[in-house]
């Protein structure tokens, strides 16, 4: 039910991120800045040891954990360069509907996160959250930059805003998810590192590169691995 919740949240962190993005244009490198630092802190702060100690709980070999790893990255990243193309062509609704199954996936990386344990769960949900807030600002700049109007930029973000509702309620229909979840949890630690380090991050820099983004995503990377020694699930 947790997890239900929080898909809910995201609908609004879209909404909310394509709202900014229809409103104020001059300070986003900085709210894109520190997503990126606390999306890779996620990733290396706390999915990273998930997958380690699940490798021992269930003797799962790390090699074969890290190649889900870097599944996970390179499909993101063919994904992104497939959508980056269309984008670059003019498709700008081709563009929100990639956005939309990120957005999935994102909601799926919920569900599981609350099947692992309830801290790894609310991690997950706090960087989907911001990363989510990312996906509203883009959604809507793509549709409008493609000559699209305000109305069809609304019914995008609804769409993108709806989709992480599902991918929750799919990590509930994954059989035998103990069974699976070094493996899953190790594809996700991919995805978050793509979305972070290769998505966020250049888009921050590339929107506006100065220091106080710098200062922004050192501040993303505190907040997560402060939240996790306090937690005491760093390790």
């Amino acid at each position: 039910m947790i997890a239900v919740f929080v898909a809910f949240l995201t609908f609004f962190s879209t909404l909310f991120g394509g709202f900014v993005a229809l409103r104020f244009k001059d300070r986003l490198h900085l709210i894109l800045g520190f997503a990126s630092g606390a999306v890779v802190g996620t990733a290396l702060f706390e999915i990273l040891p998930e997958v380690i100690a699940q490798a021992k709980n269930t003797g799962t070999p790390t090699t074969s954990l890290f190649l889900f790893s870097a599944l996970g990255f390179l499909l993101f990243h063919t994904l992104e360069k497939i959508f980056s193309f269309q984008k670059i062509a003019g498709q700008g609704h081709l563009a929100a509907s990639g956005f939309s199954i990120h957005s999935f996936f994102d909601g799926l990386g919920i569900g599981i996160g609350f099947l692992t344990n309830f801290q790894l769960g609310l991690i997950v949900s706090l960087s989907v959250l911001a990363h989510d807030f990312s996906d509203g600002l883009n959604t809507a700049t793509v549709v409008l930059k493609n000559r699209g109007k305000k109305f069809q930029a609304i019914k995008w973000l609804v769409v993108v805003a709806s989709t992480p509702i599902l991918g929750v309620l799919a990590s509930f229909l994954i059989p035998n998810a103990g069974i699976f979840m070094p493996y899953i949890l190790a594809f996700y630690f991919g995805f978050f590192l793509y979305l972070g380090a290769s998505d966020l991050l250049p888009e921050a820099h590339h929107r506006h590169s100065s220091y106080p983004t710098l200062i922004a995503t050192f501040l993303g990377f505190a907040l997560i691995y402060l939240i996790s020694f306090l937690s005491g699930v760093s390790r």
